[in-house]
């Protein structure tokens, strides 16, 4: 599990930094059917992207069905379980249908996994929950895959010589491991107006690099949290994000982060306190801090 597992991005979402260029490559091919499998451990993880430390979505249980679609050395590629945590931003869906070509992520957020495999233009899905800003929560569309440890599975030995090994795949552990799956990311994702500002106004702003704020709303702040990084092609004026943890349930998203007077590159993914002025940015929930002090938290 990653730090950033349960992170919500709220109602402002901007793209972090991206590591999606794994997605097309997973796409190989299979059998011409999925093959059976059979869970052999009392309790396994389904997990978003072949490897121990990502994201499990579902959770199998021994003797239940799997249909197999691949096999990625030690993993196994199969078709999602019906009650695994899927979300698509909000901003993709129209009537019940998918807008364009559209990534689905294990939470509410660009901070949580992707899935490997994306859904197409125009598919129906069964939406489960509108409870968070700006993202929904669906059924598993039947396409979309998640990943099992080929150990705790049984397939024939005939069926196993259908799944052959996909070296092009992502590789656990490697540049592609947790740390920067938080940091996934894909411009379908990026509906927030610091990343694609829907009126003149903001469109100004951004070739600016500046963002439309509200008048009198600054006030000066001191707040606690989590620091991450956005990605720098797609957002404007702000470069981070400050989360608050929770001990039970998701982390809150506090506000986005200017510094024009310090560098916040030192403290990626550290807890802190910080002060500086707050301001509203007009359409925007989540306020914008400029950031003047920033010490760590123990």
């Amino acid at each position: 599990m990653i730090k950033m597992l349960n992170i919500i991005l709220g109602a402002a979402m901007i793209s972090l930094s991206a590591v999606g260029a794994e997605t097309q490559k997973t796409q190989a091919q299979g059998p011409a059917q999925p093959v059976k499998g059979v869970v052999k451990s009392a309790v396994l993880n389904v997990r978003v992207k072949p490897g121990p430390r990502f994201s499990a979505v579902s959770k199998l249980k021994r003797g239940d069905d799997v249909a197999v679609l691949r096999q990625m050395k030690d993993w196994y590629e199969i078709v999602l379980p019906a009650d695994a945590s899927v979300w698509v931003a909000a901003s993709q869906l129209k009537d019940g249908k998918t807008l364009s070509e559209s990534k689905l992520r294990a939470g509410p957020g660009v901070a949580y996994e992707a899935y490997v495999t994306t859904v197409p233009v125009g598919i129906e899905v069964n939406v489960q929950d509108k409870s968070k800003p700006d993202w929904i929560k669906i059924a598993a569309p039947s396409t979309l895959t998640g990943w099992v440890s080929k150990e705790y599975i049984n397939v024939s030995a005939e069926d196993a010589k259908k799944l052959e090994p996909d070296a092009a795949a992502a590789k656990p552990g490697d540049s592609k491991d947790v740390k920067t799956a938080a940091k996934d990311t894909d411009k379908k994702d990026t509906v927030d107006a610091a990343a694609r500002p829907e009126d003149k106004k903001a469109k100004t702003a951004d070739k600016e690099k500046t963002l439309p704020f509200i008048a009198d709303s600054d006030k000066n702040v001191t707040l606690e949290g989590d620091i991450y990084p956005l990605d720098k092609k797609t957002a404007v004026y702000v470069t981070h994000a400050l989360f608050k943890p929770q001990k039970n349930g998701d982390p809150v998203l506090v506000c986005y982060l200017h510094a024009s007077k310090l560098s916040l590159a030192p403290w990626n993914e550290k807890s802190v306190q910080i002060k500086g002025k707050q301001r509203m940015v007009r359409k925007w929930k989540t306020p914008v801090v400029e950031v003047e002090k920033v010490t760590p938290q123990l």
